[in-house]
């Protein structure tokens, strides 16, 4: 039967039998794209095929559509091969087809899943990745952003991913180059701090090109409860907004933009005063870091909050808006604009799987145009949103620490 493999931005009629064993189908492909039978991985819908496998029974009908994943190390040999091969144009290319280089993983060099979990998740974004795949490093260019546009440009060249973790550990010694006294081998990293870490180097290196990506004016506002003093009122910016989770809370919704009382002393007096802080603009990514992790000062240790925290695929912040954004939100809904009405869709979780955030695992889970992907390492799988729903928390499994939300436009 005919089917389509998606390869290096190229799109080929393949004919397969799959009745046969998948090394048969797997030498053509050799044939056509010069990659090894036995570096190849055939993406399938829910299912990764490599040499030595069979086809699952009845999943491969007319038309099929397989993503080859692979380095061409071989020339190809076209005289042995008939099937017509057809150049992917843009405007005519399937949306819904995942990217080829999505579907690339990160190897583990010693407890670094911390970093690769950052780097698949703004590596498969593609309003971020084209901003760092573009950078121009001069005389003093930043080594760590030049090892990750390298590696953001060529995720398949394997010698472009240690390169950003020495790099990481040259420009921030401490912690990331720490060493487990036991062991010997570096330790792990809280993915959280590292994130930070990037966005720092991001920010200085591009400016607004990075910075109005993420960053949001915030509005706070401090009253007096008695009324004798007007309020106050100061504006900030940040990249992320804090989600603080207690028995309470049950959705990231409850736990955002929580208002509490602050004590004051002016005057020699001491005096409680309500704080109130608002979303005063639409950032193009909405990022939320869920507080997971406390500080247990009679045990000198983190412990990870495991509860049950909802976050849904579709968001909307115009309850967490300031009166000045809603009324621009208002204004955008009422004249059925998509762009400015406030509502996020789920673009990246980043997960954590253990009871303290220097230990454990991390991976992450980013949507790439209809599909959900989970990076685990040099693992890379489709997963479906019924996996992403298990993800908010509860018992041992992977629960989500930081989420991306995606401005609808």
């Amino acid at each position: 039967m005919d089917t389509v493999v998606m390869w290096n931005g190229k799109t080929f009629n393949v004919k397969c039998d799959p009745t046969l064993p998948v090394d048969a189908f797997l030498q053509k492909l050799q044939n056509l794209t010069g990659v090894p039978v036995l570096k190849q991985t055939l993406m399938m819908r829910r299912k990764q095929l490599k040499s030595g496998m069979s086809f699952p029974a009845g999943e491969v009908k007319e038309g099929y559509k397989f993503m080859l994943i692979g380095t061409a190390q071989i020339a190809p040999v076209w005289k042995d091969f008939k099937e017509e091969i057809v150049e992917e144009a843009p405007d005519e290319a399937d949306e819904a087809a995942t990217p080829a280089d999505a579907m690339v993983g990160c190897k583990n060099y010693g407890n670094t899943c911390y970093l690769n979990s950052c780097l698949q998740t703004l590596r498969n974004i593609p309003d971020i990745s084209k901003v760092i795949k573009e950078y121009k490093p001069d005389g003093k260019g930043d080594d760590l952003i030049t090892a990750i546009a390298k590696f953001f440009n060529n995720p398949e060249q394997e010698y472009n991913r240690p390169t950003v973790v020495e790099s990481l550990r040259i420009a921030h010694p401490d912690p990331y180059a720490a060493k487990d006294d036991q062991t010997g081998g570096y330790m792990q990293q809280d993915a959280t701090e590292c994130m930070a870490t990037l966005f720092k180097h991001f920010s200085t290196a591009f400016g607004p090109k990075f910075t109005d990506l993420f960053n949001m004016r915030l509005k706070t506002i401090v009253s007096d409860p008695t009324g004798e003093k007007p309020p106050k009122v100061t504006y900030s910016e940040d990249n992320s907004i804090d989600c603080h989770i207690d028995e309470n809370v049950s959705s990231i919704e409850m736990g955002m933009f929580k208002p509490s009382d602050i004590e004051s002393t002016e005057g020699g007096k001491i005096a409680v005063y309500h704080q109130v802080q608002q979303l005063d603009s639409l950032p193009k990514f909405f990022t939320v870091h869920l507080l997971r992790f406390t500080y247990r000062e009679d045990e000198k240790t983190t412990a990870k909050i495991l509860r049950r925290v909802n976050h849904p695929f579709r968001l909307d912040i115009l309850s967490f808006a300031s009166d000045e954004l809603r009324a621009q939100i208002a204004k955008a809904r009422e004249s059925d604009q998509t762009k400015g009405s406030g509502f996020y869709q789920l673009k990246a979780v980043l997960t954590h799987q253990g009871r303290s955030a220097n230990s454990g695992h991390y991976i992450t889970h980013v949507k790439v145009n209809d599909e959900w992907i989970r990076y685990n390492d040099e693992k890379v799988s489709v997963v479906t949103e019924e996996d992403i729903e298990n993800l908010k928390g509860s018992g041992d499994w992977h629960c989500s620490f930081l989420l991306i939300y995606q401005q609808i436009e």
